[in-house]
């Protein structure tokens, strides 16, 4: 049976296993976010024991904090929105599904967490979610279970109808004690745009955005300082997965280009996208001046940091990275049935943050014009020690998890906390 307990009433932990769920079907963003998390809590927690259960497909390239260590699950495919698929086993969807049910359960039961930390889409594979986690509530009373969402999942009314069809509200409320809500609510209301009956909403938290771990940062910045020596643009297409459209059009637009450009670009492809996408755009890339071409760069937060600008597809954990660095940014959203990418670049323009390409304007002539003139803005500001954000989006994400989770005393009923905006 699991402890009955998770914090003493001096705020120290009895039960210091804490297991996390990741699912990233495409993209390594729900993962990439839950190490961020991991590594706060493994810093915060003294000796505590993180478990993280995954299915991306490059999780042993990660690197891993200390007292953090994974379990893989089968890798399961997404070919459209209520489409899935594997491709390295030779058995039944169902019997796949059940597979990965069985493994993620029997993770739970021999680990024993007091914590379980779910970081998934409410609405891909919700079926899964509730067989999978349904449980823990009732078996083990003691273990808390929370629900990460990110600040925006899509357009409103495109997130309710597909909620309400997959039956998402009653799973999370089965699921899960508490949803941490990973955004502020000024900017997004999560509950009222998409209508959390009364029960969610009451166990709804708004933890903020994440800052970036400065100490993890510093070690690059010699090595990026040193090969960029000229003011560049950042061009990434985060995990890779769906950033080849972005890649290609700006890449167009160097090629297309009458005259020199003013800066270097620097551009990375994202280890997720398909290989014969890379190598195409390499040899493109090889063959125009004042390009750095990456497949994958450890170093992408350091080139980050000292861009002049920043273009990318807008995913939550880069919005993240571009606050704690207050970069001017260009966003250009790929299509997807809840876009939620571009509701969130929408959002974050109407603000004044970024500005926005949506992906019916995409072409090399825009793209290739938006960042001309925005560079020439942003390098005029720097000359004269101007700031590329000027609006502040509380970051403190990281603290307000740690203060949840020293709420949870003794398995009493949850304290009136609540994260404010």
């Amino acid at each position: 049976m699991g402890k009955n307990v998770f914090l003493n009433n001096k705020d120290v932990l009895l039960n210091k296993k804490i297991l996390m769920y990741s699912h990233d079907c495409s993209g390594l963003g729900h993962t990439s976010r839950t190490l961020s998390i991991a590594a706060h809590l493994a810093k915060e927690i003294e000796d505590c024991s993180i478990m993280l259960v995954t299915d991306l497909s490059i999780t042993g390239h990660l690197n891993f904090p200390q007292n953090v260590d994974f379990i893989h699950l089968p890798c399961i495919m997404q070919r459209s929105e209520d489409n899935f698929y594997h491709t390295n086993l030779d058995i039944d969807i169902k019997d796949f599904l059940t597979l990965r049910r069985k493994i993620t359960k029997s993770a739970i039961k021999s680990f024993d967490p007091g914590l379980i930390i779910i970081e998934s889409d409410p609405s891909v594979l919700p079926h899964e979610m509730k067989h999978t986690f349904g449980f823990v509530r009732k078996r083990y009373p003691g273990t808390r279970v929370v629900w990460g969402i990110p600040d925006i999942l899509g357009d409103p009314e495109t997130v309710k109808k597909d909620w309400i069809e997959k039956d998402v509200y009653r799973v999370m409320d089965r699921v899960c004690d508490e949803i941490w809500v990973h955004g502020v609510q000024d900017v997004f209301d999560v509950v009222e745009e998409y209508d959390f009956p009364k029960e969610l909403a009451n166990k709804t938290y708004y933890t903020g955005y994440m800052r970036v771990l400065e100490e993890d940062a510093k070690r690059y910045d010699a090595y990026v300082q040193e090969n960029t020596d000229k003011p560049y643009v950042l061009v990434t297409a985060g995990s890779g997965a769906e950033g080849f459209s972005l890649l290609d059009n700006y890449l167009a637009s160097l090629e297309e280009s009458d005259e020199p450009m003013p800066f270097r670009s620097v551009i990375t492809t994202g280890p997720m996208m398909k290989p014969e996408q890379k190598k195409y755009l390499l040899e493109r890339a090889e063959k125009l001046p004042d390009v750095i071409f990456h497949r994958y760069s450890k170093h992408i937060l350091q080139y980050l940091k000292h861009a002049q600008l920043v273009v990318c597809n807008g995913g939550f954990n880069m919005m993240c990275e571009i606050l704690s660095y207050r970069k001017k940014s260009i966003f250009v959203p790929m299509p997807t049935p809840a876009n939620e990418h571009l509701k969130r670049a929408e959002i974050f323009k109407e603000l004044g943050l970024i500005d926005l390409i949506s992906p019916d304007e995409l072409s090399p002539e825009s793209i290739g014009a938006k960042v001309r003139e925005m560079f020439k803005q942003e390098h005029h500001k720097r000359l004269d020690h101007g700031r590329a954000v000027t609006i502040d989006i509380p970051q403190k994400g990281l603290e307000t998890i740690m203060k949840r989770i020293r709420s949870f005393n003794n398995g009493a009923p949850l304290s009136i906390f609540r994260a404010s905006s």
